[in-house]
C-alpha cells in the first residue's frame, strides 16, 4: 500500500539515520513506497536542501566508515560505481592522500575507472586479483574443501565438498562461520574470507561454527582442520537412456576439455550415443582456449571465436574437423546465469543442426 507523504518522509529519514545514500539509490528505496512518481521529487530536493541528501555527505560518511577497514583503491571504485562526480573523487583523494595509501592501488583504481568508459566488461586486474584468477580457474588449490556465501550478513558454508577436509570434519550446509583463527567474520568480505580459508596444503586453520536446529549448538564450536590440495571437476556426466548421454560443465578451467573427452569415451562405451544434454546452467565462463576447445568437438569447420583489437591483428580459433562428434542431435540448457563462454558455445551448438536450445 502506497505511503501518505507524512509517512514517506519519515521512512526517508531513518533509511538516512542507518546509512548514507545517494539521491538515486534512496529513490528507488521509496518508490514502493510512493503514491506516484511526482511526490518523490519535491522530498529529496527538500532532503537535498537541507543537507541530508548531498553528494558532500554521502562521500564524507561513506570515506570514514570505509577507512577504518578498506584501502584507498576500493574506497574510490565504490564511490565511481555509485556515480560520484570526478569533483568529489578528486577531493577524497587528496584526503586519502595523508593516509598509509598504497598509491599503486590508487593507480589500479584509476586505471578502472578508464575502463568503465569503455564497456562493462572491461576490467584491470591486479597482479593479486590475477593471481587469483588463475587459480580459480586451475581447477586446484591449497584450502578445506567448502562453498561459501555471505547470507544474512553472515559467513555461511553453500556446500561442503565430500573427501574433503570440510566433508570430513562434518560441517553442514548452512553452519555460520563466526570466526577465522580467532578474527570475526561479522563484515568480513567474502573475498577476505577465501584468502583466509586458503593456504597452503598440511597448514592448519581454526573456524569456528554456530548450528542452528536440531543437532546444533548454542555459542560458536571450534574446528581445527588441515589443509589438503583441492581438485575441482568442472564436468560431470551420467546416462540417461540407452544411447542418450548428460554432461554438464560447471565452468571453464585448465582441465574442462580433457574432462569433457573422459566423460564423452566413458558414456560411448556404455553404448553409442545418438543424442546429448549438454548442460551449462550457471556457468559463469571461464578461459577462452577451454571453451573454444569444448566447442571444437562438436564443430566441424567455422570460426568458433575471433579476438579483434585496435592495433593487434584478427585472432581466429578454427573449428578442426579431426576429433568431431558425430552429428547425433544436441540439447543445450542455459539460464540466465549462462555468461562469457557458455554464450559462446551456445552460439557455437547453434551452427551445427538439429539443435533445441532451451532454459
Amino acid at each position: 500500500m502506497p505511503a501518505p507523504p507524512s509517512s514517506l518522509r519519515a521512512r526517508a529519514l531513518k533509511a538516512l539515520a542507518r546509512r548514507e545514500h545517494t539521491r538515486q539509490e534512496l529513490q528507488d528505496k521509496l518508490r514502493p513506497f510512493a503514491e506516484d512518481a511526482d511526490e518523490l521529487e519535491p522530498l529529496l530536493d527538500d532532503l537535498e536542501k537541507r543537507g541530508w541528501l548531498s553528494e558532500a555527505r554521502f562521500v564524507e560518511q561513506l570515506t570514514t566508515v570505509r577507512r577504518r577497514r578498506f584501502g584507498a583503491a576500493r574506497i574510490l571504485h565504490e564511490l565511481r560505481e555509485k556515480g560520484v562526480s570526478e569533483t568529489a573523487l578528486a577531493a577524497v583523494q587528496s584526503r586519502l592522500k595523508d593516509s598509509e595509501v598504497d598509491l599503486r592501488e590508487v593507480e589500479y583504481a584509476a586505471c578502472n575507472g578508464m575502463l568503465r568508459t569503455l564497456d562493462p566488461h572491461s576490467v584491470f586486474l591486479s597482479p593479486e586479483a590475477f593471481e587469483e584468477m588463475n587459480l580459480s580457474t586451475s581447477g586446484h588449490f591449497g584450502g578445506l574443501g567448502i562453498v561459501i556465501s555471505i547470507r544474512d550478513q553472515m559467513l555461511t558454508i553453500m556446500r561442503p565438498m565430500p573427501g574433503t577436509p570440510a566433508g570430513r570434519s562434518g560441517l553442514k550446509r548452512l553452519d555460520r562461520i563466526t570466526k577465522i583463527n580467532n578474527e570475526s567474520t561479522l563484515n568480513m568480505p567474502l573475498d577476505d574470507a577465501v584468502d583466509r580459508l586458503r593456504g597452503k596444503p598440511g597448514s592448519k586453520v581454526t573456524i569456528w561454527v554456530h548450528r542452528d536446529g536440531d543437532g546444533g549448538w548454542a555459542n560458536a564450536k571450534p574446528f581445527e582442520l588441515v589443509r589438503e590440495e583441492i581438485n575441482i571437476e568442472s564436468v560431470d556426466s551420467r546416462s540417461l537412456a540407452p544411447g542418450i548421454g548428460y554432461v554438464r560443465l560447471k565452468q571453464f578451467q585448465a582441465s574442462t576439455a580433457d574432462e569433457l573427452d573422459q566423460a564423452l569415451e566413458a558414456l560411448g562405451k556404455k553404448q553409442k550415443l545418438k543424442g546429448l544434454v549438454l548442460d551449462l546452467r550457471d556457468n559463469p565462463g571461464g578461459l577462452l582456449d577451454q571453451a573454444a576447445k569444448v566447442a571444437d568437438r562438436f564443430l566441424e569447420r567455422g570460426v568458433i571465436v575471433a579476438t579483434v583489437g585496435g592495433t593487434e591483428p584478427r585472432d581466429e580459433k578454427i573449428a578442426q574437423r579431426r576429433g568431431t562428434e558425430p552429428p547425433y542431435p544436441i540439447v543445450t540448457i542455459v539460464n540466465a546465469s549462462s555468461a562469457s563462454a557458455s554464450e559462446m558455445n551456445t552460439a557455437g551448438r547453434l551452427m551445427r543442426l538439429p539443435v533445441v536450445t532451451s532454459g
